[in-house]
């Protein structure tokens, strides 16, 4: 297992507490900054929209009942790139959202990190560390 993520702000959203933990246990072990968990949708918009500084988010497309669309837009609007995390199948995801990656569950750690190394590299901004 190496560093591959380095540098890398990922944010995690999921409502299932053993996937989204596993999910920043893969990620740190990876190199990577672990934003969240994040389980409801009201907490994941309002972080989604925040001034913090997203790479990219592994999103499940379900939480607690609710789709999480409405974070994915916060997201994409700021520059995010998104991976879904999901049990359905690719033809079930809006398809206003087919720019965004799309890792299967159950996963694998080297498809979450095939994932999130296919994200485009962004400039952060000067003022952010």
């Amino acid at each position: 297992m190496g560093m591959e993520l380095t540098g890398k702000a990922v944010m995690v959203i999921e409502d299932d507490y053993v996937i989204a933990q596993s999910l920043v246990v893969l990620l740190r072990s990876a190199g990577a900054n672990a934003i969240g968990p994040f389980g409801w949708l009201d907490e994941a918009i309002r972080h989604a929209a925040s001034d913090a500084y997203i790479d990219a988010a592994l999103v499940d497309v379900n939480l607690h009942g609710e789709y999480s669309y409405p974070a994915v837009d916060a997201l994409l609007a700021r520059g995010a790139h998104v991976v879904f995390m999901t049990g359905y199948a690719r033809d079930s995801i809006k398809p206003a959202y087919s720019s965004c990656t799309i890792c299967t569950k159950p996963f694998r750690r080297a498809d979450v990190v095939e994932a999130l190394l296919s994200v485009p590299g962004r400039q952060r901004p000067a003022h952010v560390s």
